[in-house]
């Protein structure tokens, strides 16, 4: 036996649709303040359909994004500027640890919900060791972005 609703017996908010922290349209300003953050650090953003990426940053200093991208991913990319990334002998496991989870630490600073950024980071295989090893790393990254986006100095 189970109990079962007409839609009439229900309240409260709507259910938000899936993966709608993606999505640049939730937080406009917020995106626009990213892209000016990136282009005062000398990088170009170009948004383009990338196909199965969400986004990258290259060698000559642009930030390509998916349509589909979201902040998260912005911020995400800006993380690797930052962090010196490119040409880095880190490995790349560890590198994306620091990215993601300084994209996810500035998203949450600024309500974002549902990030799937844990999931991201368990299934690429890293362990609790690694991001000990990257805390300063991304407390200083997520500080520097959460402080421009602010208006504040880092």
């Amino acid at each position: 036996m189970v109990y079962v609703f007409d839609i009439s017996q229900t309240e409260g908010d709507d259910i938000p649709e899936l993966d709608i922290w993606k999505s640049p349209e939730i937080r406009p300003e917020l995106q626009k303040k990213l892209i000016d953050y990136a282009q005062s650090l000398g990088l170009s953003v170009e948004i383009m359909n990338l196909g199965s990426a969400q986004g990258s940053l290259n060698s000559d200093h642009q930030i390509l994004l998916d349509k589909t991208a979201g902040t998260k991913t912005l911020v995400h990319e800006i993380a690797h500027h930052l962090a010196g990334h490119l040409g880095s002998e880190i490995s790349h496991e560890q590198r994306e640890l620091e990215a993601e989870a300084t994209a996810y630490v500035v998203c949450r600073h600024f309500c974002f919900e549902d990030l799937k950024s844990p999931n991201y980071l368990v299934l690429s295989g890293l362990k609790a060791e690694n991001l000990f090893a990257s805390l300063a790393t991304i407390s200083n990254l997520s500080q520097q972005i959460i402080a421009y986006l602010e208006g504040s100095k880092p």
